[in-house]
């Protein structure tokens, strides 16, 4: 069974359980379907397989020790932001942030939420708990998102690498990613915002 499949048959499942838990009690909205697609809100299904193969192919890109097609999923004037005033722009210093880790060992790339309308992520039980939130987004690429379909995507990521000296790191934070499509179709990574908690 292939990793797409895998979690296309988590998606349906989750659907399933969400209607079923509506049926018995309307007054619970939470869908638990084992931790790749959670929280209180109903997945868009025309985008469910585009944020299943997008997460998944970055995870097995990473895995795989190519860094190179990691960073080729970011746009060319993405923004990544982190904690005290961390920023990285531009495609040059994308490549070069994601070329650092020489030894990738794992990626878990959880999803939380998704949606075309900024406010469902906002909005998100699981975002309101985070007790630190990821740098706010919208004074660095508010312009460029006006008139586009930005796809919002968050949640959690586990990175695992070893270093030169053998030593094994773990960046593990909360994060929101805004995806937008590109002239020639692909969606890439606009903005890459993340938190510790």
């Amino acid at each position: 069974m292939t990793k797409r499949t895998f979690f296309t048959q988590i998606f349906c499942f989750s659907l399933l359980v969400f209607a079923t838990s509506c049926q018995n009690n309307s007054s619970s909205s939470q869908v638990d379907d084992g931790g790749r697609l959670r929280g209180e809100f109903i997945p868009e299904p025309d985008l469910s397989e585009l944020v299943i193969d997008l997460t998944s192919n970055l995870e097995e890109a990473f895995k795989q020790g190519d860094m190179g097609m990691v960073a080729a999923y970011f746009a060319n004037d993405a923004v990544i932001l982190g904690p005290d005033g961390f920023k990285v722009k531009g495609m040059i210093a994308i490549q070069d942030y994601w070329g650092k880790i020489k030894e990738p060992l794992d990626w878990d790339l959880s999803v939380s939420a998704f949606s075309r309308n900024e406010s469902v992520i906002l909005g998100n039980e699981i975002y309101r708990k985070w007790h630190n939130k990821p740098p706010d987004w919208k004074n660095v690429v508010g312009e460029k998102l006006k008139g586009k379909r930005p796809l919002y995507q968050m949640g959690h990521s586990k990175i695992q690498y070893k270093t030169d000296s053998g030593e094994i790191k773990i960046s593990d934070v909360d994060y929101v990613l805004i995806w937008l499509q590109q002239e020639d179709g692909a969606h890439k990574i606009a903005l890459h915002s993340f938190a510790l908690n």
